[in-house]
């Protein structure tokens, strides 16, 4: 993938051997889990992460997304995360461009991005990453 891509499995219906199950210590609500989701989904994280790891990139872009690799992101402390837990459930219910758009600014400004920062950060985001692209695409 060019980006993250996660999702909130609380039934564990996805564990294949394309997808990484991440698992939360001390973590007693599906809506904790949730909220890590929008983290890893984000543009900054992905956008850090990509600028941390380009020397893997493979044939077009691609990344590969790997546990180990997860640990070196830098990311908000999970007291001020949890409150994104609700607005994830809900978009994973009902997938909309403008909730997840919302959802993204959230976790921007867990991150403290000033609006030149922002600003940088999207437009790398859409122009070689893919977030230009509708939400179910990316």
């Amino acid at each position: 993938a060019r980006s993250l891509v996660a999702w909130c499995d609380v039934e564990g219906r996805f564990v294949t051997k394309d997808v990484f199950p991440v698992v939360l210590p001390h973590v007693d609500t599906a809506c904790a889990a949730a909220a890590w989701t929008a983290v890893l989904n984000s543009r900054v994280v992905s956008v850090i992460y990509h600028l941390l790891f380009r020397g893997i990139q493979i044939g077009g872009g691609y990344l590969h997304f790997l546990p180990v690799y997860l640990h070196r992101l830098p990311v908000p402390p999970a007291e001020a995360v949890i409150v994104l837990g609700p607005a994830v459930l809900a978009l994973q219910q009902d997938p909309t461009p403008g909730a997840a758009e919302a959802l993204d600014r959230e976790v921007s400004a867990l991150y403290g991005l000033q609006p030149d920062e922002l600003e940088v950060v999207e437009a790398y985001a859409d122009a070689v990453l893919g977030f230009s692209s509708p939400l179910q695409r990316r």
